[in-house]
């Protein structure tokens, strides 16, 4: 039987013993464009609403939904012409969660659109992790767009 320990005393024993690298660098986030773009179509209701210069992974995306009769732009991502992987990511946010985007640094705040929906440069991600965080914004942003006060197109 091993000894009793608390917890933080054996998590600092076990960072400090050598077997785990505290300053690892994290993995490279391969074909971040082609993940965002797969995960973002596997949403329901979501459909390419454009393509933009006629880039393969450069376009928006919105909700289209008739039951609900809603339709909404809600995501724009625009790539760099130099570098495939380098890409630009726009949100459609709830103005409050923009404005904390904004206060913290992982979001620009670029046009209003409504009293309560803003248009934010979000940071691109360069991690898995960052990748993740950024699906759970879109999440976000994505349930928003089925609000009733969302801009809406029903043609």
């Amino acid at each position: 039987m091993l000894p009793w320990r608390a917890p933080a005393k054996l998590v600092q024993h076990w960072l400090s013993s050598g077997d785990v690298n505290q300053e690892a660098e994290p993995p490279p986030l391969a074909d971040a464009p082609g993940q965002l773009e797969r995960w973002v179509l596997s949403l329901p209701w979501v459909e390419r609403a454009g393509m933009l210069a006629g880039e393969e992974r450069a376009g928006e995306f919105a909700v289209v939904c008739p039951p609900l009769g809603c339709r909404s732009v809600w995501l724009f991502v625009t790539a760099q012409e130099d570098d495939c992987d380098d890409f630009d990511v726009y949100v459609v946010l709830p103005r409050q969660l923009a404005q904390r985007g904004v206060a913290v640094g992982w979001a620009a705040s670029l046009l209003d659109l409504t009293a309560d929906r803003v248009l934010a440069g979000i940071a691109t991600p360069t991690t898995p992790a960052e990748l993740s965080a950024l699906q759970a914004l879109l999440g976000v942003a994505y349930s928003a767009a089925f609000h009733p006060t969302a801009e809406s197109d029903p043609g």
